[in-house]
This record gives C-alpha cells, structure tokens and sequence, in this order.
C-alpha cells in the first residue's frame, strides 16, 4: 500500500468511515504487535494491548494534526498501552500478569515508566 494510500485512509477515518480504518488496522497491527511482544515479552497480553492501542487510536483520530506521522502516533500510542499496564503492575494497581519481571525491569531502569 503506497502512501498516498495511506493517507486516504487516515482522512476517510477521520471522516468516520470505519472501513477504512480497518484497512489501515491490517497494514500497520504486525508491527503494532511486534513492538508490543518486545516490550511485554507474552504474546498473548501484547494482542490484548494492540487491540486497545487500535481502540485508542480510533477514538482519536481527530487529535492525528499531520497524517504523514500516522505510523509513528500509533507506535507511541502501542508503547504508552504497554507503558500504562507496567505501571499498573508495579503500582499494584493490577495483580502481576504474565509479564516477565525482567522486562518490567527494563522499562522502569529506562525511565520510560514516569508519571
């Protein structure tokens, strides 16, 4: 899919065209779901969280001021879902998940995990 494509998409969504907005969830959720499986190394929470960063990022989309950026908005909205549940977990807001410690580790030893 070109860009141009692309950014059809992202103003038909915009518009509320919820198909089109499925069409860009096909192209970009891989790599939506490899960020979040690096980040919370379990495959099945990190489905869990791309889901709600797809929600989030449809619920959104007025807030999209430069859709050339789109790929990079969805990727920080991926990485602030991840963040989101590590914080809960470490804040003991939410019990432990199947979230390994050591990547919990990481992120907080990154300080990717400030309020």
């Amino acid at each position: 899919m070109s860009d141009e494509r692309d950014l059809e998409l992202i103003f038909q969504s915009q518009q509320g065209n919820k198909a089109a907005f499925g069409l860009l969830v096909s192209r970009y959720q891989p790599m939506a779901q490899r960020l979040a499986i690096r980040v919370m190394g379990n495959k099945d929470l990190a489905q869990e969280l791309v889901q709600e960063a797809m929600l989030q990022a449809y619920l959104s989309l007025e807030k999209l001021n430069d859709p050339t950026r789109f790929k990079s908005w969805l990727y920080g909205i991926v990485l602030n879902v991840c963040v989101g549940i590590c914080n809960k977990i470490i804040s003991g807001e939410i019990p432990p998940s199947p979230v390994p410690q050591e990547k919990v580790e990481k992120l907080m030893d990154s300080g990717k995990l400030s309020d």
